[in-house]
């Protein structure tokens, strides 16, 4: 079962270049939040997580916060200048 919506959601049809992280892909051509992908995530009819929402709300204030309270800037060297860096994904981890 797991395969399943792994395969939805990396489906190059849909999503070009599956496997690089572009949040952009999500969004409708509007700017507005696309909505058919909540589906996959929680599962379906008796199988539905009954946590989604408690889930949904712990990440969102997660989230929140940390945007609120930390700076999120790039590090920089002994000379204050950025520090460019490639960023790695790694597969498999939660």
């Amino acid at each position: 079962m797991h395969n399943v919506p792994r395969a939805m959601m990396h489906n190059p049809a849909k999503y070009p270049a599956p496997f690089e992280f572009k949040p952009e892909r999500f969004f409708t051509p509007s700017g507005d939040l696309n909505d058919d992908l909540v589906t996959p995530v929680w599962g379906w009819g008796r199988r539905i997580c009954v946590g989604r929402y408690l889930a949904d709300a712990s990440l969102w204030s997660a989230i929140v916060s940390m945007l609120a309270v930390f700076d999120f800037l790039k590090a920089k060297d002994a000379s204050r200048k950025n520090i460019d860096f490639e960023p790695r994904w790694t597969p498999g981890t939660a």
